[in-house]
C-alpha cells in the first residue's frame, strides 16, 4: 500500500489531516507544516461522481431506503468509508506536490 509521503520532509502524512476536508485542494503536512496539493484530481472526481450516481440509483430503486428515511445517513457514512479506502490511491506520493 502506498502512503501519503510529504515531498518536503519525507514523513508519512496522517490520514486525518486530509480525510475530513470537504474537497482537498490544499492541506498541510503535520510534521513540517508545508502546504501540499494534488497534481491530478482525476481519480477523486471519477470516484465522487460514480459514488453520487450509485447513491441516487439506490435512493430511487431501493424502496426501503426511502421508506425509513435512511438515505442521508447511508450516503454520508458510505462516502466516509469509501473515501477512507480511496485516499491511499488518490493521495499517492507520486500525486502530491508542494504548493
Amino acid at each position: 500500500m502506498n502512503h501519503c509521503i510529504c515531498p518536503n520532509c519525507q514523513q508519512k502524512i496522517e490520514q486525518n489531516s486530509y480525510a475530513m476536508l470537504f474537497f482537498p485542494f490544499t492541506w498541510h503536512c503535520s510534521h513540517c507544516k508545508a502546504r501540499l496539493t494534488l497534481k491530478s484530481y482525476k481519480l477523486l472526481n471519477i470516484a465522487f461522481f460514480a459514488y453520487l450516481l450509485l447513491v441516487i440509483a439506490a435512493v430511487i430503486f431501493v424502496p426501503i431506503i426511502r421508506q425509513y428515511g435512511i438515505s442521508v445517513i447511508l450516503s454520508v457514512l458510505g462516502w466516509l468509508l469509501f473515501y477512507q479506502k480511496l485516499t491511499p490511491k488518490v493521495f499517492d506520493k507520486r500525486n502530491i506536490s508542494l504548493k
